[in-house]
C-alpha cells in the first residue's frame, strides 16, 4: 500500500529464527523471532541509535538491520549510526526468569515492581 503512494519501503534481511545460536559465553537453543525494528533502532533525524536486548534469544536480532543501516551510511554523508555495547549476558549477570518474576496481574502492581527493581 505505501508503495503504490510512492513511497520507499525498506525491509530487514530475513533472518532464520529456528537456528541455535551462542556466544562464548552462553548457548540458546533457537531466537525468539522478528519483534519490531522500534525495540533495537531509534530514528532522530538522520541519526539511527542501535540499541541491544537483554534476552539472549534476540542478540543476533541486530544482523537484520544492518545491511539497511551501512547502505544508509554509504549513501548518505550527513547520516550518522551509533550502536551502544552489546551486554555479555553471562551466567552471573543474566536473570533467565526476570519477565515471567516480572508479569503483573494490574498495571499498578507492575508499576511498584519496576520501582521496586529500579531501587535495588
Amino acid at each position: 500500500m505505501l508503495e503504490n503512494r510512492g513511497i520507499k519501503v525498506d525491509r530487514p534481511t530475513p533472518l532464520d529464527f529456528r537456528q541455535a545460536v551462542q556466544t562464548p559465553d552462553w548457548e540458546q537453543k533457537s531466537m525468539f523471532g522478528c519483534m519490531p525494528p522500534r525495540d533495537l533502532l531509534l530514528t532522530v533525524g538522520s541519526e539511527i541509535r542501535e540499541s541491544t536486548t537483554s534476552l539472549r534469544s534476540r542478540w543476533f536480532e541486530y544482523l537484520r538491520y544492518h545491511p539497511l543501516l551501512q547502505r544508509y551510511f554509504q549513501e548518505d554523508p550527513r547520516f550518522r549510526w551509533e550502536a551502544a555495547p552489546k551486554p555479555r549476558l553471562t551466567e552471573r549477570t543474566y536473570r533467565r526468569n526476570f519477565w515471567r518474576d516480572f508479569n503483573a496481574k494490574c498495571e499498578e502492581e507492575q508499576l511498584q515492581r519496576t520501582l521496586k527493581k529500579a531501587t535495588r
